[in-house]
């Protein structure tokens, strides 16, 4: 199975930044790559057709007026959606109710969800990484039908910023857990992506851990040649 990277475009790019993105990228994927490119909401529609990467959107709403839902995102050829990511969490209190909620209508609507799991600094330092994960798998998933399309993302959250990056054996360790936890109580062989401080220079050693399915991009993912590079460590 080929490695996947997310290009999570954020609020990076305006309007006028779009179409030479758009014919930079495109040149630069490999075919034994997986590559989702997740612009901003408004742009989603210039990002369909036939390019060489799938199409996911930043985070599916909860059907509410002026929310961008999962069934509007279906109709223009959205593949995944981005679904508890920890700037949602953090800014908008987003809780593992509304999570499930989201993923929910992420599959009910033949979207699969890239699912963010990931613990705070507290956590990790007090090692409760297992006790933050089994309990967020738990209510995330509550009364979902899982399946082997749904997508993990491991981010720690203190790990997003670059500042601080697990080492390749505590991040082996975690992803191994995860996909135990999938596989004993869903018995499937979930897919795990990694976020959090990922870019050119992070990614050759992270790039060495077998047992991760792929990578999430941030900021990063708007600069075609700092994408090449990453590309090019895999």
């Amino acid at each position: 199975m080929n490695k996947m990277v997310v290009l999570n475009h954020k609020n990076y790019l305006n309007f006028y930044d779009i179409k030479s993105y758009l014919l930079d990228i495109n040149n630069l994927i490999r075919r034994d790559l997986d590559v989702v490119i997740c612009p901003n909401s408004l742009y989603i529609p210039f990002f369909r057709g036939k390019y060489n990467f799938l199409l996911g959107c930043q985070d599916v709403g909860l059907d509410v007026t002026g929310d961008v839902t999962a069934y509007s995102c279906k109709s223009l050829d959205v593949k995944y959606a981005l679904v508890g990511h920890c700037e949602r969490k953090e800014e908008l209190s987003e809780s593992n109710k509304v999570i499930n909620k989201k993923i929910i209508n992420c599959v009910s609507n033949g979207i699969c969800p890239i699912v963010f799991l990931g613990e705070d600094y507290v956590s990790y330092s007090m090692k409760k990484t297992g006790d933050v994960l089994i309990r967020q798998i738990k209510e995330y998933f509550s009364d979902v039908l899982v399946k082997e399309d749904i997508i993990i993302c491991y981010e720690p959250i203190f790990s997003v910023s670059g500042d601080i990056i697990l080492s390749n054996d505590e991040i082996s360790d975690i992803v191994s857990f995860i996909k135990m936890i999938f596989l004993r109580n869903y018995g499937i062989n979930v897919r795990v992506l990694y976020g959090g401080g990922v870019n050119e220079e992070s990614i050759k050693v992270l790039s060495k851990i077998d047992c991760l399915d792929g990578f999430v991009l941030g900021n990063v993912s708007v600069f075609p040649d700092k994408v090449l590079g990453i590309f090019n460590s895999i």
